[in-house]
């Protein structure tokens, strides 16, 4: 082979390496400057999806709050019960969409259970009343329900470290707070 076309074939191949090392080069950088868009669409949309929740959510929570401090003083009836689904019932159609997966499953449950405790008779749901144990399962659900609302709008990321916590009980809010007291009292 003579030395002028060893030369070309260098030459060649170092074109080819050169366009290979481009090409990644271009398509790597392509690839971050994809996920960067990426993740400022999914920062702005979950920006505004949260200022959306901080607006509607204080009234679904409202409804359950008020809700509960009817149960807690025993002044529930079934005309109570029935306005209260319905009005909750109103507020899911609105606000569903702005649920979390974590909420929207919550909300369907307790959906169930209520269409279950408004199909009852007044001489039924006089009975139930009567089983403290009935109205503990009731409060926990709507406990449920509140406290699911709160995380997703960030209530707890304010009071706790771990920002993908998710408090499902009172009883657990409770715990973690007495143990972040019992912790900042230790140091």
């Amino acid at each position: 082979m003579s030395k002028e076309i060893l030369v070309a074939l260098i030459s060649l191949i170092g074109v080819f390496i050169s366009i290979a090392v481009s090409l990644f080069v271009s398509v790597r950088q392509t690839n971050v400057e994809l996920q960067k868009l990426r993740s400022e669409i999914q920062r702005s949309y979950a920006g505004k999806l949260h200022e959306k929740r901080l607006e509607v959510y204080p009234d679904i929570y409202f409804a359950l709050s008020d809700f509960t401090k009817k149960i807690e003083n025993l002044t529930i009836n079934k005309s109570d019960i029935a306005s209260f689904n319905e009005r909750l019932l109103d507020l899911d159609s609105k606000y569903a969409i702005y649920f979390s997966s974590q909420t929207g499953v919550i909300a369907y449950r307790f959906r169930r259970f209520m269409d279950d405790f408004v199909k009852l008779s007044e001489q039924d749901l006089y009975q139930i009343l009567k089983d403290g144990n009935f109205l503990s399962e009731l409060k926990w659900k709507i406990g449920e329900y509140e406290l699911s609302l709160k995380s997703d709008i960030g209530i707890y990321v304010v009071d706790f470290d771990d920002v993908s916590r998710r408090i499902s009980s009172y009883r657990e809010l409770n715990d973690a707070v007495e143990k972040k007291k019992n912790s900042k009292k230790q140091r």
